[in-house]
């Protein structure tokens, strides 16, 4: 499986997150996304516009 973060090797940064992912972490992938966005719209209702960007982030993130 392969690890999804930068790695330093040969003084380069690689970024191992766009790899092909295996069946199981893209299920997990997009279950974050979606629970990302639905906790972002929750956060934005309660009036918390920073962390509503953070998780609208994360969400962003999943879906690559």
């Amino acid at each position: 499986m392969p690890v999804l973060r930068n790695q330093v090797q040969a003084g380069e940064v690689r970024d191992r997150a766009c790899e092909t992912l295996p069946t199981g972490v893209t299920h997990i992938r997009e279950y974050v996304g979606s629970m990302s966005s639905e906790l972002a719209k929750m956060a934005r209702v309660q009036g918390d516009e920073r962390l509503a960007c953070l998780l609208e982030l994360a969400a962003e993130m999943a879906k690559r």
